[in-house]
């Protein structure tokens, strides 16, 4: 097992706290199998100023992300899970990236560091990606433009302060990773 450089180089902050999921989110049930599929990414159009907003940090960060992860970063792909019973649902997180060896990054990009992350990462996409064959490990990581740490979130996470998102996906975390990148 690879740890990141430890102490000196993350930031553990441990307020967690009970949140209620947001109004419209929908849990998975059993997961059974999932489907990976590297998908083109589609451009999403915002009504209100903050979603256009919010759409074009997401537009930068992805470029970043993909400069700085290469070949094995995907944009928005898409996640098929199949739920026991006999029902499927598609997913599609802002980014996954995959290691060689197997360890898989799922990222959602938000333009400020938020609890509807936590539910995304952990509720939707972690449990659909630990289905995913030859994945052998989960991390999650929220990609933010501002973080404010009196946020109520819903599990301890790991800010990268001197470290970058490239170190992160290739080691195994358990803690949601922050990254502020602007």
């Amino acid at each position: 097992m690879v740890l990141v450089p430890a102490l000196s180089n993350l930031d553990r902050t441990s307020d967690a706290v009970k949140v209620a999921p947001p109004s419209n989110f929908r849990p998975l049930g059993t997961v059974v199998a999932t489907a990976f599929r590297a998908a083109k990414p589609q451009r999403a159009v915002g009504l209100t100023a903050a979603q256009k907003a919010g759409l074009r940090y997401e537009a930068k960060a992805q470029e970043h992300l993909t400069q700085l992860l290469g070949p094995d970063y995907f944009q928005s792909p898409s996640l098929t899970v199949e739920i026991l019973g006999g029902k499927s649902r598609r997913l599609i997180p802002d980014g996954v990236y995959i290691s060689p060896e197997g360890i898989a990054t799922v990222i959602e990009i938000k333009s400020q560091h938020m609890p509807e992350s936590w539910w995304q990462l952990r509720e939707l996409y972690y449990r659909a990606m630990k289905r995913v064959p030859l994945v052998k490990w989960v991390n999650l990581l929220e990609v933010v433009r501002s973080y404010d740490p009196s946020q109520p979130y819903p599990e301890p996470i790991v800010r990268l302060q001197n470290i970058g998102p490239r170190e992160f996906v290739s080691s195994h975390q358990s803690a949601i990773g922050v990254y502020q990148w602007r």
